[in-house]
């Protein structure tokens, strides 16, 4: 499977999982990460078992994109990608807008 394939095939799942969810992706950001976002200092809610593994869909979706070069993305996921045993809700939304 090419690059493109996959990542046409990736955002394509994850739009899918989005709207059973009913969440949407930023359109634009001035930013990788929220301002002001410190993943370590998150303290909402863990997510469940669906949501756990979405998050973890997600980051290596993101980190596959940082390897087709998108590297101003690098220092946010790897940020979140420390969080993948035991992700919050907070490191999911802050997922979504990088």
């Amino acid at each position: 499977m090419g690059a493109q394939t996959y990542i046409e095939n990736s955002l394509k799942t994850i739009q899918s999982k989005l709207e059973e969810k009913g969440l949407v992706l930023n359109k634009s950001a001035s930013s990788p990460c929220p301002l002001n976002y410190r993943p370590e200092l998150d303290m909402s809610e863990h997510l469940d078992s669906s949501g756990h593994q979405f998050f973890q869909q997600l980051i290596g979706v993101l980190n596959w994109t940082v390897e087709l070069g998108r590297i101003e993305i690098h220092n946010s996921v790897a940020r979140l990608s420390a969080h993948l045993a035991a992700p919050r809700v907070g490191h999911l939304k802050a997922a979504l807008h990088v």
